[in-house]
């Protein structure tokens, strides 16, 4: 790359972090985003970037609704007696606490019947549960987390990488030693680990359920192994029900899958490459 070529990217890349900022902040931005001199700086103290991956299944949380009448009907009533509760314990009266005591039955019984009614059948419950654990079966989330992450992030920036095979962490919590791939030319180590994702949200019957999934994001300087970056991430999307998740072969399951990866590999990027929050 001439010298012409990289002043260019450099300059795309400043404007394109400035655009960015602006967009995700207004006018008001809590980030000042690098000028190109200081991402030639830290494009040449960060030098040869390797990216690992973990090498562990993460945590999946996968949070189903009532599985049929009697089971809609156990979970209705602890909903109906726990709205009760709630009302009774904030009016900080006697009496009130004492109505609301005696009233719990009844709540239970009508929260009960309305979970019941609104309730799908075990079989369908499963069915769709089969097919997103089918989906979840096909999925290998830790390498395409880091696949997305290198793509998005060259793209965007000045910044080159490679992949770093079998050298990430190997359990939950581990600490990889990463000074053998210094002597093999690799300066930083980028680590991208997926430690957990599933779908979860609000109701016992019929929930309304977002795809989330938490990522950890180390730097670390492979000569020394000191770590220079350490951040925690999140990504929680739009509300569905579980039957729409199902769907058309988990369609929407692996669509959002692709939103995920993006914006954490988007937030990842900017605060190191675009924000250099570092050490």
């Amino acid at each position: 790359m001439n010298k012409m070529t990289l002043n260019y990217r450099l300059v795309f890349a400043f404007g394109f972090a400035v655009l960015l900022v602006i967009g995700q902040f207004g006018c008001a931005t809590p980030h000042i985003a690098m000028t190109p001199d200081q991402t030639a700086q830290l494009k040449e103290r960060l030098g040869a970037i390797g990216v690992a991956s973990a090498r562990f299944a993460p945590k999946v949380e996968l949070q189903t609704p009532a599985k049929g009448a009697a089971d809609a009907a156990g979970k209705g009533a602890i909903g109906g007696a726990g709205v009760i509760l709630d009302a009774s314990g904030n009016s900080g009266s006697g009496a009130g606490a004492i109505v609301g005591i005696l009233l719990i039955p009844v709540g239970a019984v009508v929260g009960g019947v309305g979970g019941a009614i609104m309730a799908d059948s075990a079989e369908a419950v499963n069915q769709r549960e089969a097919v997103l654990k089918k989906a979840l079966a096909d999925l290998k989330v830790q390498e395409t987390m880091r696949d997305h992450f290198i793509k998005t992030t060259q793209e965007r920036t000045v910044f080159r990488f490679t992949r770093v095979e079998e050298e990430g962490p190997a359990v939950e919590g581990a600490i990889p030693d990463y000074r053998p791939l210094s002597e093999k030319g690799t300066k930083t180590v980028q680590e991208i680990t997926v430690k957990q994702f599933g779908l979860k949200g609000e109701g016992r019957v019929q929930p309304d359920l977002s795809m989330y999934m938490i990522l950890q994001a180390r730097l670390v300087n492979s000569a020394t192994n000191e770590e220079i970056f350490n951040k925690t991430f999140s990504y929680q999307g739009e509300k569905h029900k579980f039957a729409d998740w199902a769907a058309n072969d988990a369609r929407l399951f692996t669509e959002e899958f692709d939103r995920c990866y993006q914006k954490l590999a988007e937030d990842v990027m900017r605060e190191i490459y675009v924000f250099n929050n570092l050490k």
